[in-house]
């Protein structure tokens, strides 16, 4: 999809996550920077996950296509 527009890859992760039922990052959220025929994709969120009573555990996470 390196042709593609950021708009066009905003809504495909969209699309992709509403059939994944992935509710923590939208298409906004992406981070998306194009260098020639290049294309990376990064994202930074926080997962919070009760753990007993007022406990909670803060997840960070950080994603990026050129880790892969």
């Amino acid at each position: 999809e390196n042709g593609a527009s950021v708009t066009d890859l905003r809504r495909s992760f969209d699309r992709r996550r509403e059939i994944d039922d992935i509710s923590s990052v939208t298409g906004v959220d992406l981070d998306i920077s194009k260098d020639g025929a290049k294309t990376e994709i990064e994202v930074d969120y926080s997962r919070k996950v009760p753990v007993v009573g007022n406990v909670s555990l803060l997840i960070d996470f950080h994603a990026s296509s050129a880790d892969r």
